[in-house]
């Protein structure tokens, strides 16, 4: 164990030097080792190790640590040049941080190109411009609660996340502090930045509540965290700093009891950040507070050779480990415990080398050739290139099928129109439409003009599409399925002269049940409302007729608000009926719209890189739930709706073992695994108008 007043170590670690404010002015040596327990227990969780579901935990570690090193950074040089050198402070973080975090995301963009299909890989760089720019918490909050988005596959930068926290922090903390210190002095932060802290925490705590996502990902949320240690720092709680030893080590343990606690108890179920993350950040909190006390056990067991040699690789393994475990599997061609555990012991060898190889060596050369302008003007430079390189390659700046026209209708006739042609073998067409990278933007006109309810909302959208003028109105009454059956809606009513108003709502089926949205963590009362305002609107415009359109892929909630773990179907079949009896008392035809097929996984991308159609098909019985369409042949046929099934359409008759399509003609069939592109649904309007004219 180093002594009180050793020097730091010669290879430093890319996180700031572990050097307590309370006291005397001493390394840490235990700090170091508290950030081997945070990165290992993060290690572990990404690794999927049993038993440590909760490992994600040593997020909040690092926030609580930067929290105290940085504060009593700032404090020091408040206190002995009475400002801070905000230049100085800047060029340092920096030096520190950038370059291997610069280097992780140009590797992993290049190893990404050649792993991943054109449409993963575009996600990707769009992530690698956000994290070149500190900015990925926000794009990830964004991502998690968009609906279209719950089938993306992890980013290998997805954990850039927690530095873009810490670098918002970085932003605005310094200047915070020198204003207070300044303005009255530095024994008057505290109480600011208790009340900051306060109000953070219960910000994270009701937002953790209703929208999770942002709770996770943004500062404002996470700040309570760095600003606990920052009152450490300020020794407001470094009272145990003062304690007897063996009542310090007593609260050293309690710390260690309650981080560990949480890597055993807390797990991806858990509503967090909100209460839970209490745990985490308080264990940290008593460690370093007990900690002030050298002689502790704890701080002794942290300040051995190991956990402090982890400690200092942390911030390169925190950088190398994710992308290593994300794309390595499929470098290799295997995945299982087995090969993650080996996939992070190489993260380890890695996060070694870069640590002597990067950190280090760029640290000390832009010390030395540049000033803390200049290295702030060429880091920001290397950061904004990599970001617009990125964003230059991910597509976004690409062609778009937003506002782009769907084909024509052809007009009816005295027979059932031809089904467009299934492709099922060979190549995939040159003249796809839309392309396999324009897919994703194929909805239609919902969703783009902002005429759909979204998901933590109940009020209705006041959108009339078509004639606004016409004798005849037609509801399109439905969940994202509502938006997708639009364009052909559209396409029929142009014909017909109709005034079309949706009522659409992503996630809200229009079934009476009450919804669980998995990304969200909880009940959605808000939809419940939803529906109700729908029901009213329906009865106040009387249509002519109202297309009830659902997808079947929710989860559903019971009476208290919790996931409903059985019982779903006679659930979800009761509220179906219940639906469609109060539309029809509403409006003159209720027609049903059948679910369509939901692919599986990777077939979508197996036709990026298969030169043969056939190897990406599935067939009817993989890809459909033949019980979901007798719950809806039932439910209709009791409630004395209308039923238009739509799967014959996409899985025709006659093809071998009732293959389903991927693309017709040279249509797309999907953009994701349940939805229909707005081209083939257009495409297969001429079907829908039939059913509507043909009633059965």
């Amino acid at each position: 164990m180093s002594a009180p007043h050793s020097a730091p170590p010669v290879e430093e670690s890319a996180w700031d030097t572990a050097v307590s404010t309370v006291g005397r002015d001493h390394f840490r040596p235990d700090i170091e080792g508290l950030r081997a327990v945070a990165i290992l227990a993060v290690l572990a969780y990404h690794a999927r190790i049993p038993i440590l579901g909760g490992g994600f935990v040593g997020v909040d570690v690092f926030f609580v640590i930067s929290g105290f090193l940085i504060t009593g950074l700032l404090l020091r040089e408040l206190r002995s040049s009475g400002t801070i050198d905000l230049g100085q402070f800047y060029g340092r973080r920096a030096r520190r941080l950038l370059p291997a975090a610069l280097v992780v995301i140009a590797v992993t963009l290049l190893v990404s190109r050649f792993l991943l299909t054109p449409v993963q890989f575009s996600e990707v760089a769009a992530d690698g411009a956000a994290a070149s720019l500190y900015v990925s918490n926000y794009r990830y909050a964004i991502i998690a609660t968009d609906y279209f988005a719950v089938d993306v596959a992890p980013s290998p930068l997805l954990h850039y996340w927690s530095l873009g926290v810490e670098e918002q922090f970085y932003l605005f903390w310094p200047v915070l502090i020198l204003l207070i210190g300044r303005a009255w002095s530095p024994r008057r932060l505290w109480p600011v930045i208790a009340v900051i802290s306060i109000a953070s925490l219960a910000l994270s705590v009701a937002i953790t509540g209703f929208q999770a996502p942002w709770a996770f990902y943004s500062l404002p949320t996470r700040a309570w965290q760095l600003g606990l240690g920052a009152l450490i720092a300020l020794g407001v709680l470094a009272v145990p700093a003062r304690w007897p030893t063996v009542a310090a080590t007593g609260i050293g343990a309690l710390g260690g009891l309650l981080i560990g606690a949480a890597v055993v108890l807390i797990d991806d179920s858990t509503p967090y950040p909100g209460v839970a993350a209490v745990l985490p950040a308080a264990g940290a909190a008593l460690l370093i507070m007990a900690g002030e006390r050298p002689a502790t056990l704890g701080a002794r067991l942290l300040a051995t050779s190991v956990p402090r040699w982890f400690g200092r690789i942390s911030y390169s393994l925190y950088l190398w480990h994710w992308p290593i475990l994300i794309l390595g599997p499929l470098l290799i061609g295997r995945d299982g415990i087995r090969t993650r555990i080996a996939l992070a012991i190489l993260s380890v060898g890695v996060a070694a080398l870069s640590t002597h190889f990067i950190e280090s060596p760029f640290r000390s050369q832009l010390a030395a050739r540049f000033g803390n302008l200049r290295t702030l003007g060429v880091s920001g430079a290397l950061s904004l290139s990599i970001a617009v390189v990125a964003l230059a390659v991910s597509g976004l700046f690409g062609p778009s099928t937003i506002g782009r026209p769907l084909p024509t209708m052809p007009p009816s006739g005295p027979n059932r129109p031809p089904l467009p042609q299934p492709v099922l073998t060979g190549p995939v067409p040159a003249d796809l439409q839309p392309s396999l990278l324009e897919a994703h933007d194929d909805r239609g006109p919902l969703g783009p003009d902002d005429c759909q309810t979204t998901i933590t909302e109940s009020a209705l959208r006041d959108c009339v599409y078509g004639n606004e003028a016409s004798d005849t109105t037609v509801v399109v009454f439905g969940d994202s399925h509502g938006a997708m059956w639009m364009p052909a809606v559209q396409a029929i009513g142009e014909e017909r002269d109709w005034r079309i108003v949706p009522l659409v709502k992503f996630g809200c089926p229009p079934v009476m049940v009450t919804v669980w949205h998995r990304s969200l963590e909880r009940a959605l009362p808000e939809c419940d409302a939803w529906r109700q305002l729908a029901l009213d609107r329906i009865a106040e415009l009387k249509p002519e007729i109202v297309f009830v359109v659902t997808s079947r892929n929710h989860a559903l909630a019971d009476e208290s608000g919790n996931l409903l773990t059985g019982g779903k179907a006679a659930r979800w079949r009761a509220g179906m009926v219940d639906i469609l009896r109060a539309v029809r008392e509403r409006s003159e035809r209720t027609i049903l719209i059948g679910d369509n097929p939901h692919l599986l996984h990777g077939q979508l991308p197996c036709l990026e890189t298969t030169s043969r159609i056939e190897d990406c098909l599935a067939t009817r019985d993989e890809l459909f739930n033949e019980r979901n369409a007798a719950v809806e042949r039932a439910a209709a046929q009791e409630a004395g709706a209308e039923l238009v099934p739509t799967v014959d359409w996409i899985c025709p008759d006659g093809t071998p073992e009732g293959t389903c399509a991927l693309v017709m003609d040279h249509y797309l069939v999907f953009r994701d695994r349940g939805h229909l592109t707005a081209t083939i649904t257009t495409v297969l309007a001429p079907q829908l108008r039939w059913a509507i004219d043909h009633p059965q």
